[in-house]
């Protein structure tokens, strides 16, 4: 693995299973975040508290950006707070990274992600995801996982639940109902390392099919 490839949302369930699986296979990965609780070494981090304030060298010679960057509205304190996390400060980002060049932007979105959602859970992440295209990186893919699967910083005690159910309506879930299956964070990390090797140019969604 060749590419320069950086790595925005690593503390989350998908950006720490990225880490480890980029660490196990020796791939050089460069990682903006605000928390240092990391086994990477230091050097590969770049730690901002604005992560819009990050440095310009950090986007130098970069091939690919993984962006698994995301929090709730209950976390971040109100809609508008969630909006400014999962969709403008991910395109302020991308819209760095492609002014340096960047070929290749990968975000980890969500099942039913559409501009014209009703929820604004899902409306904000497809605002985010109409914006990225919107920038016309040379290859884009849009990872649209359903409920991830595995263990989180937070207590999310909704989401512990539906962790625990929904596994067990998989064998319900066939066909075009596929996607609805919860995913564990590993395959979807899997799946993102997998695509940043990529080289067709284009635009992707992909949905996951557990």
């Amino acid at each position: 693995m060749s590419k320069n490839r950086l790595l925005i949302g690593a503390t989350g369930l998908v950006g720490r299973a990225l880490r480890q699986q980029f660490d196990a296979c020796g791939a050089p990965l460069r990682v903006l975040a605000r928390r240092t609780d990391n086994p990477l070494p230091q050097e590969s981090w770049t730690c901002v508290d604005n992560l819009a304030q990050a440095p310009d060298a950090l986007f130098d010679d970069l091939d690919s950006v993984i962006c698994a960057l995301g929090t709730t509205r209950k976390q971040a304190g109100s809609r508008e707070a969630f909006a400014a996390v999962d969709r403008d400060l991910v395109l302020t980002l991308a819209r760095r990274a492609r002014a340096a060049g960047a070929t290749q932007w990968l975000q980890v979105s969500a099942l039913g992600a559409r501009p014209e959602a009703f929820a604004a859970y899902s409306r904000v992440k497809g605002e985010a995801d109409a914006g990225l295209e919107a920038l016309r990186f040379p290859r884009l893919d849009i990872v649209q996982p359903s409920l991830l699967l595995g263990p989180r910083d937070e207590r999310r005690p909704g989401e512990a639940l539906a962790q625990r159910l929904m596994p067990l309506l998989h064998p319900l879930l066939r066909g075009p109902l596929r996607p609805y299956r919860a995913v564990r964070a590993e395959e979807v990390a899997a799946r993102l390392l997998a695509l940043s090797e990529a080289e067709a140019p284009g635009t992707y969604r992909h949905l996951l099919r557990p």
